[in-house]
C-alpha cells in the first residue's frame, strides 16, 4: 500500500513539489482483492505470523481503500487518485510487479487452499498472488505520463521469486538503483 500512500501524498496534499521520483512495489494502483472473504483470509494469515497486525480487519480503513469499498465524499481513494492521475505526469515513477503466484501460509495444506481461492478469484489472470499485473502497472493508471513512468515485471534470472523478495533478486535491485541515480 506504500505506493498508494506516496501517490496520495503527491496528489492530495500538494507535496508533489518535494518529490521527483517514486518506486512502487506490487502496488494495487487499481485496487485488489475486492472479495471481503479473501481479505479476511489474508488478515487471518497475517495475524497468525505477526502480533503487530492485531486489530486489522476487512472493515479497517486501509482494507476498504485497497478493495475500493471506502467512500469519502462519494468516491473511493483509488478512484480519486485515478481521476487526478495527470498531476503525476511530471514525477518519474517506476512500478514493479510480477513474480510467482504462490504465497506461503505456513503449512502446505493451508497454502494450497488459500492460493487456490486467490487464483480462482483472479481468474488465473497474471498476478503476484496479491495484486493483478494490470493493477500494479503504473502505466495503466497514469496514461498521460507515459514518458516518465516505467514498469518492470520480468524476472528472467529468478523464475521462482516474487518481487516481494527483493533481497534475493539482484536484477531488479540493480535496475532500481541505476534508475534512482539518474
Amino acid at each position: 500500500m506504500g505506493g498508494l500512500v506516496a501517490r496520495a501524498l503527491c496528489q492530495l496534499t500538494g507535496s508533489k513539489k518535494y518529490v521527483s521520483k517514486i518506486v512502487t512495489l506490487g502496488t494495487p494502483h487499481d485496487g485488489t482483492l475486492y472479495d471481503a472473504q479473501v481479505i479476511g483470509h489474508m488478515i487471518h494469515w497475517g495475524e497468525s505470523i505477526s502480533s503487530k497486525m492485531k486489530g486489522f480487519t476487512p472493515n479497517a480503513n486501509s482494507a476498504k481503500e485497497l478493495t475500493k469499498k471506502d467512500n469519502t465524499n462519494g468516491q473511493c481513494l483509488i478512484d480519486k487518485l485515478q481521476r487526478d492521475s495527470d498531476s503525476l505526469k511530471d514525477i518519474k515513477i517506476f512500478s514493479v510487479s510480477g513474480g510467482k503466484k504462490w504465497l506461503d501460509y505456513g503449512s502446505f495444506f493451508k497454502s494450497y487452499i488459500a492460493n487456490w481461492k486467490i487464483q480462482k478469484w483472479f481468474e488465473d489472470k497474471p498476478n503476484d498472488g496479491l495484486v493483478l499485473e494490470y493493477s500494479s502497472n503504473i502505466k495503466n493508471s497514469t496514461p498521460d505520463a507515459d514518458n516518465n513512468h516505467h514498469h518492470f515485471n520480468k524476472y528472467t534470472e529468478y523464475d521462482d521469486i516474487n518481487h516481494s523478495y527483493l533481497i534475493d533478486n539482484h536484477q531488479i535491485l540493480l535496475k532500481l538503483t541505476a534508475w534512482l541515480k539518474e
